[in-house]
C-alpha cells in the first residue's frame, strides 16, 4: 500500500548581528578558540540580567514581512526549560504564544508544475545553545554559540514529498539571505531543519502519528531522512504495527534515523514569561521602516526573468540561486540588449569557466562590457558562436578585450556579397554534378555547398550569410 506523507519543517537559523541576542558577546560562526566568545550573560551566572539586540529585532521583522506574516504589536519573550549541558542557563529564552510574526507563506516550484503555495504558522525568536562535542575520552561543551541570536520558523505540516521539503528550504534560505536577515550557510552551522513526519493512507486521511528528526544540517540531509523515515514508517504500518510518537535523530554514517526520546509537548517544558525581560512593542512606524527595506524577493524575481525576459524556468532558478549571478546577468542583458543570449552565456558558458577554475565572480580580469560586447558581436553574425566561445577562453584567462583577440585570432566573419558570391561561384563551378542534383529536387546539398564555401574562406565566411546568398544562386 502506498501512503502519503505529510511534513513539516522547523527551520532554525541565525540573525546576521554582531552581537548575541541578550549581550555583547560577537555573533560569530567561523570557528574560532573555545569559550572564547561567552560572559556571565550567555553563561547565565545569578542575578545576570539579559539586554534584548535591537538589531536581531528589526532583521527578524524583516523575515516576517517577507514571509507575508503579520506582525504581533505586543510580544513577548518565554522560559522553555529544559536541561541539558550545552544549555548553561538551564533553560532557553524563547516565545510561546506571542510569536513576532504568525500566518505566512513562501512558493515553491518543482519543473513542469505551477508554483505551489506552503503556509508558515510562525516566526519566533530564541538564543542559541551550545555546541557538544563527543570523544572516547568524553565530552566537551563550547559555549561560544550560546546565546547566538536565532530564528524559528515553523511551515504549516502542508509539506507532502520530500522534493517538495528541500525546495521549501532551499526557497527559505534564499529568502533569510535576500533580505539580509540571516546568511542561512550551512556549513557554517547557521541554518539546520527539524523535521517532523507521519503518514495517511490517502490526503483525505486523517494525520498519522507524528514523528519528529532533530538537528539536520543540509539539504542532503534532509533528503536522506526524510526518504529513510517514509520507508521506515511504510514498513511499520505495512506489518500492522503502530508508529511511536518520538523524536528521532539522523545517523549520516549509517543512513538511518535513531530514537532518541519520546516527543515531548509544549507542558513538558513549562513555559512561563521570561520574567526579566518586558513585553516587546513593535510599532507600525517599526514595521515600515524593515518593510522599506525589502528587496525584489526570489520568487518575484524568478517569474519576472520568465515572463518579461522569457528564459526558462530552470535557467530563472538557477540566477536567483546566486544573488551576484543574478546581478551579473542583469548587467549584461541591459548592455545587449538580449536577455536570452545573456542568460545562456552567464548560466553556462561564464559558470563553466569560473567552476572549472574554481573562481568567483569577482575574480574575472574583464569587465562585464567585455562580455556584453563579444554577446553583441555574436549576435550581429560578426563572429560565430564557435570563435566567440575561444575568444571568451582567452578573454578569461587574460582580460583581453574581444576585439583585439578576434582581429589577431582572424576569428571576424566575411560578410560582404561581392567577396562571398566569388567563392560561391568557385564552389558551383567546381562542382556542376551536385549543382544539376540539387536543380533535380536534391536541396540537402545545399549544406554540402555551405561547407565548401567555409572551407574555402578557411572558416571565415558568414555560414548564415553564405546559406542566403546560395538559395538566390541555385534558385
Amino acid at each position: 500500500m502506498s501512503y502519503v506523507p505529510v511534513i513539516g519543517l522547523e527551520i532554525h537559523a541565525r540573525i546576521k548581528t554582531r552581537t548575541k541576542l541578550f549581550c555583547r558577546c560577537a555573533n560569530e560562526a567561523v570557528p574560532v578558540e573555545a569559550n572564547r566568545h561567552v560572559c556571565p550573560i550567555c553563561m547565565g551566572f545569578p542575578g545576570m540580567l539579559p539586554l534584548l539586540n535591537e538589531e536581531a529585532v528589526r532583521l527578524a521583522t524583516r523575515a516576517c514581512l517577507a514571509l507575508g506574516m503579520t506582525i504581533c504589536p505586543e510580544t513577548k519573550f518565554d522560559r522553555k526549560n529544559y536541561f541539558y549541558p550545552d544549555l548553561p542557563m538551564g533553560y532557553q529564552i524563547s516565545q510561546f504564544d506571542k510569536p513576532i510574526g504568525a500566518d505566512g507563506h513562501l512558493f515553491i516550484e518543482q519543473a513542469g508544475s505551477a508554483p505551489r503555495r506552503i503556509g508558515i504558522e510562525r516566526l519566533h525568536m530564541e538564543n542559541d545553545a551550545g555546541k557538544l562535542s563527543h570523544f572516547d575520552d568524553g565530552s566537551h561543551v563550547d559555549y561560544n554559540r550560546a546565546g547566538a541570536p536565532l530564528m524559528e520558523i515553523v511551515s504549516m505540516p502542508e509539506i507532502f514529498s520530500v522534493d517538495d521539503a528541500k525546495s521549501y528550504a532551499e526557497e527559505m534560505q534564499l529568502i533569510l539571505r535576500a533580505v539580509g536577515s540571516s546568511d542561512a550557510d550551512m556549513e557554517k552551522g547557521m541554518m539546520r531543519f527539524d523535521a517532523n513526519i507521519s503518514l495517511r493512507a490517502d490526503s483525505n486521511a486523517p494525520f498519522g502519528t507524528k514523528v519528529e528528526i532533530k538537528n539536520l544540517n543540509s539539504f542532503k540531509a534532509l533528503e536522506k531522512a526524510l526518504a529513510y523515515e517514509i520507508d521506515r514508517q511504510t514498513r511499520l504500518l505495512e506489518k500492522g504495527e503502530t508508529i511511536v510518537q518520538e523524536t528521532r535523530g539522523w545517523d549520516e554514517g549509517s543512513g538511518k534515523t535513531i530514537s532518541q526520546r519520546s516527543k515531548e509537548i509544549a507542558a513538558d517544558y513549562r513555559y512561563f514569561p521570561e520574567p526579566d525581560l518586558p513585553p516587546l512593542s513593535i510599532t507600525q512606524e517599526h514595521i515600515d521602516a524593515e518593510r522599506s527595506k525589502l528587496p525584489e524577493l526570489p520568487f518575484a524575481k524568478r517569474e519576472r526573468y520568465k515572463t518579461i525576459f522569457k528564459l526558462d524556468g530552470e535557467v530563472a532558478r538557477l540566477l536567483v540561486q546566486q544573488e551576484d549571478l543574478a546581478q551579473y546577468f542583469e548587467q549584461v542583458a541591459e548592455r545587449t540588449g538580449n536577455p536570452k543570449a545573456a542568460a545562456t552565456w552567464v548560466t553556462s558558458i561564464l559558470l563553466a569557466e569560473l567552476s572549472n577554475a574554481k573562481e568567483r565572480l569577482e575574480d574575472l580580469r574583464f569587465p562585464v562590457e567585455d562580455l556584453a560586447r563579444l554577446i553583441t558581436l555574436v549576435s550581429e553574425d560578426a563572429v560565430s558562436l564557435l570563435s566567440a566561445k575561444e575568444t571568451f577562453s582567452i578573454m578569461y584567462a587574460t582580460g583581453q578585450k574581444p576585439d583585439a583577440i578576434i582581429a589577431e585570432k582572424g576569428f571576424l566573419q566575411v560578410s560582404d556579397d561581392s567577396a562571398l558570391l566569388a567563392l560561391i561561384d568557385e564552389v558551383l563551378a567546381a562542382f556542376p554534378l551536385q549543382r544539376a542534383e540539387y536543380a533535380g529536387g536534391k536541396t540537402a546539398l545545399l549544406g554540402f555547398f555551405v561547407g565548401q564555401v567555409m572551407q574555402r574562406s578557411k572558416g571565415s565566411a558568414n555560414p548564415k550569410k553564405v546559406g542566403q546568398l546560395l538559395l538566390e544562386k541555385l534558385s
